[in-house]
């Protein structure tokens, strides 16, 4: 089974069993859409919808999580949804974060790597890549002057290897 990261919990919000939520999906409303959510492979838990606190992150309640001390032990832990419960993409260019791992990354003659990774450190996205030629990981900015096209059907990113780090 493959798990996507939705989101993930952040400090309680209030008394009565609210936290905050810091979401991964385009909009904070989108995880409330998923038909599963998962704190693992096998364990779902049901969100409840407070508020929007921002444009990355929501007030929410889990079910049966009713008090502060409760809601405390569930800091820190990531949300999960599988790749079926993700709705299909209808623009050629656009795509899923996760359905690049393992892709081909490609200067404009040669395969340098496959993907490993992408971060985010709160600048912009990072692609992290694993360069066949070193056997070193090397992270490139994924940003237009850099990551040059995304071929989903052939499954290869075409980069500007000077940007690699």
């Amino acid at each position: 089974m493959s798990l996507i990261l939705i989101g993930a919990i952040g400090a309680p919000f209030g008394i009565k069993g609210q936290m905050k939520i810091r979401t991964f999906t385009q909009s904070p409303m989108t995880l409330f859409t998923f038909d599963k959510i998962l704190i693992n492979e096998a364990n779902t838990v049901l969100l409840r919808f407070v508020r929007i606190l921002n444009d990355q992150s929501v007030i929410a309640s889990i079910e049966g999580v009713n008090d502060r001390t409760e809601a405390q032990k569930w800091s820190g832990t990531s949300l999960y949804t599988t790749r079926d419960c993700l709705p299909p993409i209808d623009n050629i260019d656009s795509f899923y974060i996760a359905d690049l791992i393992g892709m081909t990354v490609r200067n404009s003659t040669d395969n340098l790597g496959t993907v490993t990774g992408v971060f985010n450190f709160g600048a912009s996205d990072i692609l992290e890549f694993l360069d066949h030629a070193t056997a070193t990981k090397k992270m490139i900015p994924f940003i237009p002057d850099a990551v040059l096209s995304i071929d989903i059907e052939k499954k290869s990113v075409n980069i500007n290897p000077d940007f690699a780090l």
